[in-house]
């Protein structure tokens, strides 16, 4: 008798953790199977290049390689070749432009969500002396330039927002414009399409 007890105990306690184990299974792989919903208004973000690294008027296009790796992207410019690497932006890339093998002008991309702000530049550098209204002046940026610290910003002071920061070497206002600026005027021009 004790063995028949035994056995059914045992046969009761199989047959509950066996149950117990396919409650288990079943359970598991329906949450698994669950669907979580995507929010389309978040987008990854983009790790931007480390545009630091690169000195204008230094670097040459084999140490940017070196440095950021492969461009996403490469185009022919007006002053020579076009590199283009991740930005903060989703949108817009990072350009290294490179003339004779040498970094000649950086344009580092933004959105208005980034820290870098135009009182941290005026902070840094004081006011600017020169500012120009460019092609696409209707979005309310100028590009302001500090010609002596290879420096100038495409934003708006009033917002407190930038929207492009350049590197370039430094040099006068007047070589400024003709190499990078040329498109630029010092009065707003109405530019019907």
């Amino acid at each position: 008798m004790f063995n028949k007890k035994v056995i059914k105990i045992i046969f009761i306690l199989v047959s509950l953790s066996s149950v117990a184990f396919i409650v288990f299974m079943i359970y598991s792989a329906q949450k698994s199977k669950e669907v979580v919903p995507v929010d389309q208004n978040t987008q990854t973000a983009r790790i931007p290049a480390d545009l630091s690294q690169i000195t204008p008027g230094k670097s040459t296009r084999s140490d940017v390689i070196s440095k950021l790796g492969q461009p996403n992207k490469e185009s022919g410019g007006a002053n020579g070749e076009v590199l283009f690497y991740n930005s903060t932006s989703n949108t817009r890339d990072s350009q290294i432009t490179i003339s004779k093998d040498i970094v000649v002008l950086i344009k580092e991309m933004h959105t208005y969500s980034d820290p870098k702000k135009v009182s941290d530049i005026e902070k840094a550098y004081g006011l600017s002396n020169y500012s120009l209204f460019g092609p696409d002046y209707a979005g309310g940026n100028k590009l302001y330039i500090y010609p002596a610290k290879g420096l100038a910003y495409l934003g708006d002071p009033k917002f407190d927002t930038i929207d492009e920061i350049w590197y370039f070497e430094p040099t006068t206002i007047e070589i400024f414009k003709q190499k990078f600026a040329s498109n630029y005027t010092k009065e707003k021009v109405l530019n019907l399409y």
